[in-house]
Order: C-alpha cells, then sequence, then structure tokens
C-alpha cells in the first residue's frame, strides 16, 4: 500500500473519530434539551389539574370532618364538594393518558386509584358510619398521592433538581397546614381526641420544619421575598400562637384535649395564609418550568455548539491532516524519484560505461546534503549507496577486466602453443606421408582435433573480451567462410552445404564470423543423429545475407526458443554465464553477434531439427576483389589481429619453430549442393600471402632454390595475387551436377593406400561467364612448386598447393584440370576427400 492511501486513511479514521464525537455530545445535549423540556412541560401540564385535585380532597377531607362532627354541613354541601373533587380528578386522568414521561405515569395512576377508593368513605361518611379516622386517613393517602406525582417527576439536571427541593417542601408542609386546619374543624365539642391531638402535634412539627428549613432557605431571591413576606404577616404569627395554645394543653394521657380559646380565629387566620402559600407553591412550579425551559433552550444551544464545532474541527484537522500528508507525499515523491533517477537511470548508465572501461562522473549523482527531516536522511542514505555502489562496480570492472587481460594473455600464450603444434604436426605430416600412410591418417585426425581446441581456447578469448586472430586481408567468399566454418566443427562429413548468394565479407569481420558459424555448425552436429545431414545453406535478403544452419535432432519447446534468442539478442552478463557452464557456445555466439551487429535466431526448422539463421548486414558485406583493386585501400591491422602479410617473414617462435598464423580455411567438409556461379568469385584469401593454414594441416613452406620443379605437377592450390580472374579457367566450363552418396557407418580403418590430405585448400573459382559444357581433359601444366605423386600412390605434399590434382591423375582428368574447373568440380574434390577419410578401403580399390 501507498504511502498517500496510508495518509490517506489516517486522514479519514481521525476525521470520522472527531464527526463521531461531535455528533455524539451534539446527540447528547440535545436529549438532555429534550428530557429538561419534557419536565418543563411536564411540570406545566400537571400544576393546574394536581393542585386542583389536591385543593378539592383537602377541601372534601374538611367538609367530611365538619359533617362527622356534626357541623354546619349538609349533605348537599358534601355532595357538591365531592363533584368538584371527581371533576379534578377526570382532569388528571385524561393528563395521565398523554402523559410521554414513564416516570411520572404510575404516581399519576395511583393518585387516580386513591381518589376512586374514596367512593366507600363518602359513603360512610354520609352516613356517620364507621371509623371516622380511617376515613380520613383515605383522604390524606389520596392527597399524598396526587403530591406525588409531582415530586416524582424527574429533573434530569442538577440545577432543577435542586430547585425541586423546595416545591417538595413546599407541598408537604401545605399539606401539613390542611391537615391541621380539618383536625381542628373536626374537633366535636371543642375537644380533640387523643389521636388527633397527636396527629396535630406532628402535622405542626412537619410544617414548621419544612417551612423554615427545607422551603424559606432555598428558594431564589425572588421567591424567598414572598415567602418572608408571608412568614412575617400578622396572621402567620397568628397561626403559630394558635399552634403554641394547642400544643401546649395540658392533658391526661388517652384523654381528649380541649381546645384553647385561642383556635376560635383559626378559620379566619388560615383562610388568609392559605392563597398566598399555595401562591409559593405555584410560583415555585412555574419557577422550575421557566428554569427548565431555558434550560432546554441552553442546552440546545450547546449540541448546536457542539456541532457546528465539531463539523469546524473536523474541517480543521482535516485540512491539517491533509497539508501535512501532501507535505509528507512531497518529500516521499522527491526522494522517491531521486532515488528512481538513481536506480532507473544514473547507476545503470554508470556501470554500462564502467563495464566498458569508461569513466564516470559521480557529480551527476545525488549530493549528500544536511538533513533536516527523515527524508533529508534517506536521500542521503540514497545519495551514499548509489557512491558505494558505483565504487563497487568500478573495482568489479577493475578486477574483471585485469581477469580478463590475465585470461587474454594467457589463452594468446596456449593459441600460439596451438599454432606451434599444428605447424610440428604438418612438419610429421611432411615427414611420414610416403612412409607411414596410417600414422598419417592419424596425424590428420589429431591436427583437426587441434583445430577444435584452438577453436575453443578463441572462445576463451573471445569471453576474456579479446578478438579473434584474422588472417585475411581481402575479402572473403561466403561459400570459403562457411567452408572454412565447417573445417573447424566436429562431425564435418554430415554438413552439406547449399551456395545461394553472391557475396564477399569484409576482411575485418571474416575471422570472428567464421568463428560465429563454425559454433553454430559443431552445435548442429553435436545434436544431430549419427548419419543424418545437417544443411548450411546461404542466400540473399533485402538486408544482406542470411546463412542458415540446420538439423535434424530434436527441437526444444518453444519457450525454449525464446529464452535463447533473448540472450542472443541481449547477451547476458558475465554473473549469468558464472552460474552454469551450459551454453558457452550461445553465449561466444552473442558475443560476437552483437560486437558486428549480426542477427542470430534460433527457431524450429522444417525436418523438426534446430534452425539457426545468421543475418549479415550489409554493412558487413563489399564487392569483391576485382572491385576493390582500383582502390588499392591501405588497411590497418586490427588489434589482436594479424594485418596484410603477403610478404612478410615469419619470426620463430621461443622454440625455434616457425609461427604458425592464425589462417582459416575449409577443413574436411560434407557434400556441397550445386549453384549458379556469379562472377567475381574468388579465393577466400591470396593463395600467395605466405600464411600457412592449420586447419588444413599445412606444414611451414621450405626455402627452396630457384628453379622448376622436378616434375610438373597441376597448379590447383597457387592462385595469383592479382583480384583479377585466372586465365586457365575457361568459360565454356559447365557446372557440373553431383548426386549425393549417402555416407556409411564409421568403422576400423586400415592404413590407406592413397589418403587425400582432407583439410587441403581447394580454390573457389569463376568466372564473370561459365560455360555449359564439361570440361575436357588436357595435360597437366608445368608447376614448379608442385611434386608428381609417388609410386606409392601417396601424393607429395607441397606448401601452398593442393593434392587433390595428384589423386585424381589417371583416373577422372589430367592433372592440370583440377586448376580449371569452377566451384562445383571444387567442391567434388571436397566430397573425395571426405570420402578417402570415412572409407579408406573404398578408396583403395578404386
Amino acid at each position: 500500500m501507498r504511502l498517500r492511501t496510508h495518509l490517506r486513511i489516517l486522514a479519514a479514521v481521525v476525521t470520522a473519530a472527531l464527526a463521531a464525537l461531535a455528533a455524539v455530545g451534539a446527540v447528547r445535549e440535545l436529549n438532555r434539551a429534550g428530557a429538561v423540556q419534557d419536565y418543563a412541560d411536564t411540570l406545566e401540564r400537571l400544576q393546574q389539574p394536581s393542585f386542583a385535585l389536591v385543593t378539592e380532597l383537602q377541601a372534601e377531607r374538611r367538609m367530611t370532618a365538619l359533617h362527622w362532627a356534626r357541623g354546619p354541613v349538609n349533605a348537599a354541601q358534601l355532595g357538591n364538594q365531592q363533584a368538584l373533587t371527581d371533576e379534578a380528578a377526570f382532569a388528571l386522568r385524561e393528563l395521565a393518558d398523554e402523559a410521554p414521561d414513564s416516570a411520572v405515569r404510575p404516581p399519576l395512576e395511583a393518585a387516580l386509584r386513591g381518589v376512586s377508593g374514596l367512593t366507600g368513605v363518602r359513603e360512610r361518611a354520609a352516613e356517620r358510619s364507621g371509623d371516622r379516622d380511617e376515613a380520613l386517613e383515605a383522604y390524606t393517602r389520596a392527597i399524598e398521592q396526587t403530591i406525588a406525582v409531582h415530586i416524582r417527576v424527574r429533573a434530569h439536571n442538577g440545577s432543577l433538581a435542586q430547585g425541586s427541593r423546595p416545591l417538595t417542601a413546599l407541598l408537604q408542609a401545605g399539606e401539613s397546614l390542611a391537615l391541621q386546619d380539618t383536625l381542628l374543624a373536626g374537633a366535636k365539642d371543642g375537644r380533640l381526641t387523643a389521636a388527633d391531638h397527636a396527629r396535630f402535634v406532628q402535622a405542626v412539627g412537619v410544617q414548621r420544619f419544612a417551612y423554615g428549613t427545607l422551603a424559606g432557605p432555598l428558594l431564589p431571591d425572588g421567591e424567598k421575598d414572598r415567602y418572608d413576606a408571608v412568614t412575617d404577616s400578622k396572621e402567620w404569627a397568628e397561626k403559630t400562637r394558635i399552634e403554641d395554645a394547642v400544643l401546649g394543653v395540658s392533658r391526661a394521657s388517652g384523654s381528649p384535649v380541649t381546645l384553647p380559646a385561642a383556635t376560635a380565629g383559626w378559620q379566619e387566620t388560615y383562610e388568609h395564609l392559605g392563597p398566598g402559600l399555595t401562591g409559593l407553591a405555584t410560583a415555585r412550579i412555574q419557577a422550575l418550568a421557566d428554569d427548565a425551559e431555558d434550560r432546554a433552550g441552553e442546552l440546545r444551544m450547546t449540541a448546536y455548539a457542539i456541532a457546528a464545532g465539531g463539523v469546524l474541527l473536523v474541517a480543521i484537522v482535516l485540512g491539517t491532516v491533509l497539508w501535512i500528508s501532501r507535505a509528507i507525499v512531497r518529500r516521499a515523491e522527491e526522494v522517491r524519484s531521486s532515488a528512481l533517477a538513481v536506480a532507473r537511470r544514473q547507476l545503470p548508465q554508470m556501470i554500462v560505461r564502467l563495464q566498458r572501461g569508461e569513466d564516470v562522473d559521480l557529480s551527476a549523482l545525488p549530493a549528500q546534503v544536511a538533513a533536516a527531516d527523515e527524508f533529508g536522511e534517506i536521500s542521503n542514505v540514497v545519495a551514499r549507496l548509489a557512491e558505494e555502489v558505483v565504487e563497487a562496480a568500478r573495482v568489479v570492472h577493475e578486477e574483471r577486466y585485469g581477469f580478463e587481460k590475465f585470461a587474454e594473455g594467457v589463452t594468446m600464450r596456449s593459441v600460439t602453443l596451438i599454432f606451434a603444434v599444428l605447424r610440428t604436426l604438418d612438419e610429421l605430416q611432411h615427414r611420414y606421408a610416403d612412409t607411414d600412410p596410417a600414422l598419417l591418417s592419424e596425424l590428420y585426425e589429431l591436427d583437426h582435433l587441434t583445430v577444435r581446441v584452438r577453436r575453443q581456447l578463441e572462445n576463451l578469448l573471445v569471453l576474456s573480451g579479446g578478438a579473434v586472430t584474422n588472417p585475411h586481408t581481402e575479402p572473403v567468399h561466403i561459400a570459403n567462410l562457411i567452408v572454412d566454418a565447417a573445417g573447424e566443427s566436429r562431425g564435418f562429413a554430415q554438413v552439406t552445404k547449399e551456395f545461394q548468394a553472391e557475396a564477399w565479407v569484409v576482411p575485418e569481420v571474416a575471422g570472428e564470423l567464421t568463428h560465429l558459424i563454425a559454433e553454430l555448425i559443431e552445435n548442429a552436429t553435436t545434436y544431430s543423429p549419427s548419419g543424418y545431414e545437417v544443411f548450411v545453406r546461404a542466400t540473399h535478403t533485402a538486408t544482406g545475407v542470411a546463412i542458415e544452419v540446420e538439423d535434424k535432432g530434436r527441437a526444444p519447446e518453444n519457450w525454449y526458443f525464446e529464452a535463447l534468442n533473448g540472450r542472443l539478442l541481449d547477451v547476458p552478463p558475465y554473473a549469468v554465464l558464472a552460474k552454469s557452464s551450459d551454453q558457452l557456445g550461445l553465449f561466444v555466439v552473442g558475443q560476437l553477434a552483437q560486437r558486428h551487429g549480426v542477427r542470430v535466431t534460433l527457431q524450429q526448422g522444417r525436418f523438426g531439427g534446430v534452425l539457426a539463421v545468421v543475418l549479415v548486414p550489409s554493412a558487413l558485406l563489399t564487392g569483391a576483389p576485382e572491385q576493390l583493386a582500383d582502390r588499392t585501400p591501405v588497411r590497418k591491422p586490427l588489434p589482436g589481429r594479424s594485418g596484410p602479410r603477403p610478404a612478410k617473414r615469419r619470426e620463430p617462435t621461443a622454440a625455434g619453430l616457425v609461427r604458425r598464423e592464425p589462417a582459416r580455411g575449409g577443413g574436411p567438409t560434407g557434400p556441397v549442393r550445386p549453384i549458379d556461379p556469379a562472377p567475381g568469385l574468388a579465393p577466400a584469401r591470396p593463395a600467395d600471402d605466405g600464411v600457412p593454414d592449420p586447419e588444413r594441416r599445412r606444414p611451414p613452406a621450405p626455402a627452396t632454390p630457384a628453379g622448376p620443379a622436378a616434375e610438373p605437377q597441376p597448379a590447383t592450390a597457387a592462385v595469383p595475387a592479382a583480384p583479377a580472374a585466372p586465365e586457365h579457367v575457361r568459360p565454356e566450363e559447365p557446372l557440373p551436377v553431383r548426386v549425393k552418396k549417402p555416407h556409411p557407418e564409421p568403422a576400423p580403418r586400415p592404413a590407406p593406400r592413397s589418403l587425400p590430405d582432407p583439410t587441403e585448400e581447394l580454390p573457389v573459382t569463376a568466372t564473370p561467364q561459365i560455360a555449359t559444357e564439361p570440361t575436357p581433359e588436357a595435360e597437366p601444366a608445368p608447376a614448379p612448386a608442385r611434386p608428381a605423386a609417388r609410386a606409392g600412390g601417396l601424393p607429395q605434399r607441397v606448401p601452398g598447393t593442393s593434392m587433390a590434382g595428384q589423386l585424381r591423375d589417371g583416373r577422372r582428368r589430367p592433372a592440370t584440370a583440377m586448376d580449371r574447373r569452377p566451384l562445383d568440380s571444387i567442391e567434388s574434390a571436397f566430397t573425395q576427400l571426405q570420402e578417402a577419410l570415412t572409407d579408406p578401403e573404398e578408396d583403395s580399390d578404386r
């Protein structure tokens, strides 16, 4: 998950948390405001009906007491009062049905049940039957249950609950004073029973405590003034005097109490105090309702403020978080961009340049600066790591370069030794050519194996960054190049060549291109079953020449082809090569192809095997030597390669051997398919360049005295140094058609009676016009450099000449015919050389 996403999640979480807190606070305040508002509404709804019911119940209780004491109250008056009580109870019942507060509904229902239970009491009071005290107690319970409705109403606010305490005291004090009035009014014959006197005393105590302790001190200032006005009045003083008089009457235990004469003014005093005391309770209820209204409004405003403040805080926090997040993301993007630029562009370019041996400018890397924050420290770490990587790459390159130079030097010394071995083999072949044919055959095989060893050493030279020694100083025909490559490969007897391209390769790349094709041919012959052909074709394309090497082995899967082609197109570094020693030839082919811009692709062939296609671009092609002769360019020898050396005298090696230059020639090859020759065909290199060819097992040219040879021989290998076509080639000679002969399986070979040189260079010559008639036989032309075949049938080898003509003497045509035939006749000679190697007995029987 990206840093930006993390910061967005953080901002969302913080914002959601703050919004939730603000919402919870606002909702809580709104709920409190609603509860307080419900309290105010309940007080306002209960004020009139409850007070009316209490007042009517108190009045009915007093009249019942008077009626029971046979006072001035008749049944009609009592009935009217009872009707007023029922009306007040009905109003309260309607309020109970609409009451939303579940805490108010139970006391309301209890008060209404108490009023309903007064039916029997009323009947007994009308008949003055039953217990008077029980009747009065029933009225008192109903009054107390009605007063309890106000007490059970919850304020849901501390200040309101504190303000409801004086209301409770006022209601209880008023009930006590009303009970005192009832007891005095019900005193029969001016005397109180002992129980009524005890109730009176208790009622006075409750009334005085409630007014003096619970109500008066707790009332607010405005209501306290009204309370003080009541308690400071003469009526209040008169009430207190009468109460004190009744309380001060002495009596015997259990005997009635005679009321003092002061009680005569009680009724008048109570009627004056009653409205004032009731007004205190009513004012307290209204004040509580008003306070509740105000408090509910404050709570609503608080809720709105919390909501608005929450929204503002969320906006501020969200903006701050986004600003900080953007700053963090911006700094992170700067560090990320710098790190990616270093990792993806600067470091790879520098490492590539270091791998090429070029100098790099470390100032292009990010510089270390004073770190102002953690991102600055990370930037410094990235810069430091980049410097360490470049330095490590420099050290690795220097070490690898040193090892490459060491490997190149050791390889060059080994190649030099191989050249010396090849020259020694040439000398041995020349020495035992007439005396021991079996040994000569084994020397040929050892010579060819040594050539392959030299090619493997040249692989190491390529892998170490060096260049394969190039002996060519003139353009090389594509046919000669393929013949040379086939001669360097194992299984050369399986190779079938088809030349359909008339092209010349520039001499500077001919050596390494030959090495590239030789690697592909050897890979094809290695993985082809024994006896199956490997086809090598050369054809023209729109962009150059395509050389195809196709075997008949088993092709891998398509994904494997893609992987191999990827390695050929983009050669992997040496670290990949170091993981496994497999496919070293593929690595060498990729290196050479990348070095010269040659494209090599592998695909499935037509016969189910592997088809390797080498696209040689036009930039590596040139005209025939005849076209280049007029320019007479001055060629500079390439580094690590031999330059033009036609007349250069070779210095002996440290061992005293004649130095063998790394020339490439056509080794033993398989059958060659005929083609239509094109004008300008010439040998791969001038025959008189004085450079011996190791692959063709040619001994070093000895110094011979001037003069003619002992016996004239056909001149087939000697070609004039001038690029013009040889004079002895006749235009009317046709290109013979050859039917390929299948190769038998190798068998133990005896000493051959007449064994040709399998790697003798056969010149590929042509003229602008090729005749279509067969070449007639001719008499051998004198050639001082070529001796005649010996009596034993084994040709005599002379440096710089070919023995193919000697092999054909007396069988197909005179010795001079070999020097006059076109390309296909020369290819036929290669076929005979191959057959002589593969089946000596058949060659001896011919």
